[in-house]
């Protein structure tokens, strides 16, 4: 279940293909209504408010909580969502070319008919679309940059590169060897798991189980790293180019045997 609850709805509408309808008593160069993504003009206009209202809420809520490091894992999935359907808009934005129409004063003071309505009607829905799906990006970009800057080293392994260093190296070169688990420069590496990391992600090639049980043994040999391992972890790995949430990860208990063997000896007799 999503910590915030209306982004199931949101997902859920921008997952649908963006599709104009007519209604079929109606002319397209006549006065009327349309129908987009199935649902009459204005019920989709409404549906788009409530959704913005109630998203603003409940990512304002995690802003402000005192365990906000725990959603950064979420609130990143939601990004990546959002740029996807970003990427789509240009696409909806031609669609206005279609249905141009005229702005015709009667006469009456600040009143302005459209010929034809209902192509104002699709540009109007256009545009509050590509608006709604924008403003959900910028707020989940602000909140993030603020989450992220207020947890500061709570999301960061922590641990002290130079003292480290021949193991830390010996990791990265089993890991690395023929892409199996990494496929990162030994620098890469280095600055994920320091405490200066800068944005540093590195993606995981094999399953969640192996991650989690790969960062734990990270944590039980480097005591420098913080106890909220799952976020950290979150913030700093992907999952074969996935985002990982922190729930689905920390509910993970499934670990190949051949998994723990290798990572076993890959932290066995470390210098």
């Amino acid at each position: 279940m999503s910590s915030i609850p209306s982004w199931v709805q949101i997902d859920k509408l921008l997952k649908k293909k963006f599709v104009i309808e007519f209604y079929e008593e109606k002319e397209l160069t006549a006065l009327g209504s349309c129908m987009i993504s199935g649902l009459s003009d204005y019920d989709f206009i409404q549906l788009i408010k409530t959704l913005q209202k109630q998203f603003e809420v409940e990512i304002n809520i995690i802003k402000e909580s005192k365990n906000s490091a725990d959603f950064i894992g979420e609130i990143k999935y939601i990004n990546n969502r959002l740029i996807k359907y970003q990427k789509n808009l240009n696409l909806i934005q031609a669609l206005k070319k279609k249905y141009p129409y005229k702005v015709v004063n009667r006469g009456i003071k600040e009143h302005e008919d459209y010929v034809p309505e209902v192509n104002y009607t699709v540009i109007n829905c256009i545009t509050k679309y590509t608006n709604f799906i924008n403003l959900l990006s910028g707020l989940v970009n602000d909140n993030l940059k603020f989450i992220l800057k207020q947890v500061g080293k709570v999301i960061r392994f922590n641990i002290k590169i130079e003292e480290n260093r021949p193991a830390l190296k010996r990791i990265h070169t089993e890991l690395v060897r023929n892409n199996k688990y990494l496929d990162c420069s030994i620098n890469q590496f280095l600055r994920a798991l320091s405490n200066k990391r800068k944005n540093e992600v590195l993606d995981w090639k094999e399953t969640q189980g192996s991650l989690k049980y790969f960062v734990q043994k990270l944590a039980s040999h480097f005591k420098e790293v913080p106890g909220n391992i799952i976020i950290i972890t979150v913030s700093t790995f992907t999952v074969k180019g996935e985002e990982l949430g922190a729930d689905r990860l920390n509910d993970n208990k499934y670990i190949s045997k051949k998994h723990v063997q290798f990572i076993d000896s890959v932290f066995k007799n470390l210098p």
